[in-house]
């Protein structure tokens, strides 16, 4: 439904007005009146997703978007979950977001809901929706399988075979087998008596029946064995077997006679096919096949056949002569055996005007959207005249994704000439397009199909979100590399890099990409950014956008910065050293269904994490969430009581009460969110008996993710980590993400393990200054290592508020005394991390006041 004035539904945006938005179902080209999600086994989930554009000319401040009951049944809409239930403000004109809806049925029953979404404010509640539907189904109780056939040996006539039958129940309830038998085919199979009688197969188990084959001939044989289950329903399978003779080769063909289809002297052909069988009970060695007549061309599959085996033998009709064509086919084997086929046919006259179209159909490999792509066709005259071309054609016309570009050759093709046609193919969606391109002559119409793909680049940016340095009026900040992946399976042309109408005017593009660029899939093209200092002190923001055709959507990364005054160039950082060196480690492992390897490796792995503690005297805690933010017992909830190596509750098997905590199990939800997680143990679930405690006011937050799925949490990355920072009271120094998950772009699959490309949790470590490493890791040893060191090395390490000017000197003082740079017994500059690192006897005692003064770097224009 739509409301003037308000918001629209539907894929297009012709007669959108004011403030509109346009909700479509992904991949959907009509009008979304409602999304199917069809049948859904109990407690299991299915997710779609409804993309959100604003087609108006406004930009909403305030948008609301929640699941509503039909028809006041909440039950109905119980199953439905927003994944997403934001929509990022303000909404600015031409772009969009997108909603992924969760379905996940617990009684067998039809669900339907509303997704409504509404702009506060707007008169009579305006608002649009769309109905989202599903249907909740108990899983098979009695689910009693069988094999889809069940072969014999070859077997010599008078002798006895045997074969298992396998019965499987794969429900989820005991199955009551009241009879094996044999209902349909010869009397030669059988059942073995003794399991033929009643049984009960239990849930997952399998139980193998004995079935006979007691040849009396040598031919093919076929049954049919039913299973009843319940003194009613029955299932069954196939039998096939073969007899033998008690000898030597013996060969045999089925059918004996082949009629071929018609086919045209020098332009087409015809083929048939018949079975050769072994029927003996040797090999048949040095098989031939022979025709009396040259227009039939004959082969078989293979030169020899053990007993019992069969092989194709393949007859093709080539015309020599006109009409009715009969011959004889012999196969024979050097041991003697022979067996004859009787081939019969009919030749036809060449077609008075015929081309030959190569290649034949025209393909063209999968394009993007938008894009066009040329190819040539070549037609051949096969008839024994001259024929005219008198036109070409697309049969589709003016509204096919092929177009005919022009045709080129003489408008009278002799007998063996050839002419050409250069064809366009434009697909307007993604889909599988089919057209015909048509030669008209005198002799009628022929042609050749068309074929080509339409498909969708899915490009990315990489980080999505940049954060400039404070940069001082009159300079500029460092440059920054941002990444343009193309993730799809087609290319797209870049159209258009630049930055949002909304961003401030304080942004240079160093280095782009011409328009017109092809991005092939698999490719990365860096773009390099900067930000100016700008005219009034604040903070600044903006969006670097990248349009391209034959892409899903336009990309964006979320731009953000500061601007100094001159008085403010001059900087002095103070800090005061712990009274101990303090850290809350918070691990937060994914629990859904593939993780059980990683996990293992965590417990495998835990020392190499955790070896610096006793060196540097460092007092931990250690807490391990998931990221399961929907089961009870999860959202943040730590998994027991928290680790801790000081005090009258300090844990006695620490390596062991990890290894128990961090095997969190593999049955947890399939929307990871690492990131939600992570800020709702310190923060929702901070009142937990398990939580009480865990996070200190004078201790780092290091929060480590291992997961193989991207972050799927609601909201922007950004305002996690905020929340992150002001749960330790705003001070970015204080918390330290690291992640161990998929590789950025293109995930990665390595030493038994897969992941999905985790660009999110990507984002989180650049910005609170963590590291980021791949979880398809070779040694998780060296991984955790390095992650326990970039941990424990931040105690000693003070992040600085503004880039120093190296070459104009940075003072450090503790406690109102120089203290040198040095890397062995002082401090040095660590530019990757804007920090001083102490080291040996430099690093400051507990409650040392430490002063760093340094002039702000100031890159110019």
């Amino acid at each position: 439904m739509a409301l003037a004035g308000a918001l629209a539904l539907s894929t297009a945006c012709d007669g959108c007005g004011d403030e509109q938005l346009v909700v479509t179902t992904a991949f959907c080209l009509s009008p979304p009146e409602d999304v199917d999600f069809g049948e859904r086994l109990l407690r299991t989930a299915d997710s779609r997703s409804l993309v959100v554009v604003n087609c108006g000319n406004t930009r909403p401040n305030a948008i609301d978007v929640q699941i509503a009951p039909v028809d006041g049944d909440l039950g109905g809409a119980a199953a439905f979950k927003l994944l997403r239930a934001e929509i990022p403000v303000p909404f600015v004109p031409g772009t969009q977001a997108s909603l992924p809806i969760e379905f996940r049925p617990t009684a067998a029953r039809e669900y339907s809901a509303d997704v409504v979404i509404t702009v506060p404010g707007t008169s009579a509640a305006a608002a649009a929706s769309v109905r989202v539907h599903g249907v909740g189904v108990e899983p098979d109780l009695c689910d009693l399988q069988l094999p889809t056939e069940v072969g014999f040996p070859a077997t010599l006539v008078g002798q006895s075979g045997s074969a298992g039958i396998e019965l499987r129940n794969a429900g989820v309830a005991p199955c009551a087998v009241d009879a094996v038998q044999v209902v349909q085919g010869h009397a030669d199979f059988g059942v073995a008596p003794a399991d033929a009688g009643p049984r009960t197969v239990e849930p997952g188990e399998s139980v193998t029946i004995t079935g006979s084959f007691h040849p009396s001939a040598t031919v093919p044989r076929a049954g049919l064995v039913e299973v009843v289950v319940g003194g009613s329903s029955a299932t069954s399978a196939p039998l096939t077997g073969m007899g033998l003779a008690d000898g030597g080769c013996l060969l045999s063909v089925a059918p004996d006679s082949l009629v071929l289809p018609r086919a045209s002297i020098a332009f087409s052909t015809s083929t048939a096919s018949a079975l050769v069988t072994n029927l003996g009970g040797t090999a048949c060695t040095a098989l031939t096949a022979v025709s009396d007549l040259d227009d039939f061309r004959v082969a078989l599959g293979t030169d020899a056949l053990e007993p019992g085996a069969s092989t194709t033998f393949d007859a093709e009709l080539v015309p020599l002569d006109l009409g009715a064509r009969a011959g004889v086919a012999t196969i024979a084997a050097a041991e003697g055996s022979m067996v004859t086929v009787e081939l019969r046919g009919h030749a036809d006259p060449t077609p008075s005007c015929a081309f030959l179209f190569t290649p034949s159909p025209l393909s063209f490999a999968p394009l993007g959207v938008g894009l066009a792509r040329e190819a040539t066709v070549q037609f051949t005259n096969f008839a024994a005249r001259t024929c005219p071309v008198s036109g070409a054609r697309i049969a589709g016309g003016a509204g096919s994704a092929f177009a005919l570009l022009g045709v080129t050759g003489n408008a009278d093709l002799a007998p063996g000439d050839s002419g050409s046609a250069r064809v366009r193919f434009a697909p307007g969606a993604p889909a599988r397009e089919i057209d015909r391109l048509i030669i008209d002559t005198d002799g009628g119409e022929t042609g050749t199909d068309l074929v080509g793909f339409g498909a969708l680049a899915e490009l990315a940016l990489t980080p999505s979100t940049v954060f400039f340095e404070t940069v001082t009026q009159g300079c500029v900040s460092r440059s920054v590399e941002v990444m343009v992946s193309n993730l799809g399976p087609v290319a797209a042309r870049l159209d258009r890099v630049g930055f949002g109408l909304v961003s401030d005017p304080i942004f240079d593009l160093l280095g782009s990409i011409a328009p017109g660029t092809m991005i092939d899939p698999g490719q990365q093209s860096p773009l390099v950014i900067r930000m100016r200092g700008a005219p009034v002190v604040g903070r600044q923001s903006g969006t670097l956008e990248v349009d391209a055709t034959g892409a899903r959507e336009r990309v964006t990364a979320d731009l953000f910065g500061g601007t100094a005054s001159l008085d403010e160039a001059s900087v002095t950082d103070v800090f005061s050293q712990r009274e101990r060196p303090a850290v809350d480690i918070l691990f937060i492992v994914d629990n859904s269904g593939s993780m059980a390897q990683e996990q293992a490796q965590l417990q495998a792995n835990f020392q190499s994490f955790i070896g610096f503690t006793a060196q540097l005297d460092i007092d931990f805690h250690i807490g391990v969430a998931t990221t399961d933010m929907d089961a009870a017992g999860h959202s943040g909830i730590l998994r027991g009581p928290y680790i801790r190596n000081t005090g009258a509750d300090a844990t006695i098997d620490i390596p062991g009460t990890f290894a128990q905590q961090v095997a969190v199990g593999t049955s947890g939800s399939a929307t990871e969110e690492g990131l939600a997680a992570a800020v709702a143990a310190i923060t929702s679930a901070g009142g937990h008996a398990n939580n009480d405690g865990f996070l200190r006011d004078d201790a780092l937050l290091s929060v480590v993710i291992v997961s193989d799925e991207n972050d799927f949490s609601p909201g922007d990355v950004a305002s996690y980590v905020e929340q992150l920072v002001l749960a330790k009271d705003g001070d970015p120094s204080a918390v330290l993400l690291s992640a161990i998950a998929g590789d950025v772009p293109g995930g990665c699959s390595a030493n038994g393990n897969s992941a999905t490309a985790a660009d999110r949790y990507l984002d989180a470590t650049i910005l609170l200054d963590g590291l980021f490493l791949s979880v398809c890791t070779p040694d998780w040893g060296q991984t955790l290592q390095q992650v326990g060191t970039e941990t424990f090395n931040a105690l000693t390490r003070f992040v600085l508020s503004r880039t120093p000017d190296q070459a104009q000197g940075i003072t450090v003082m503790v406690n109102g005394e120089v203290v040198p740079q040095d890397d062995t017994s002082g401090w040095v500059f660590d530019d990757a991390s804007n920090a001083i690192q102490f080291r040996g006897d430099g690093i400051p005692d507990a409650g040392d006041v430490i002063e760093i003064s340094y002039i702000a770097e100031c890159v110019l224009p």
